[in-house]
């Protein structure tokens, strides 16, 4: 199945598309995925600090995941 196709500017809106052409979800989605890492790791080791980690995370994100 292909992506649907987006008709007007107001359909883009409720589907995501922001002003710029970026996706909304996307970045909703990175952020879980995060997040869901982060609780991976807190799992296996509960002393570590989460809000650190999250913040160290976020930049990377920023900054374009560079390796």
């Amino acid at each position: 199945m292909g992506a649907a196709k987006v008709k007007s500017p107001r359909t883009a809106r409720c589907h995501g598309a922001g002003a710029a052409g970026g996706q909304p979800r996307d970045v909703a989605g990175a952020i879980v995925g995060v997040l869901m890492a982060l609780w991976f790791d807190w799992v296996k080791n509960q002393d570590m600090d989460v809000v650190a980690e999250f913040d160290r995370a976020m930049a990377h994100l920023e900054d374009g995941l560079p390796l």
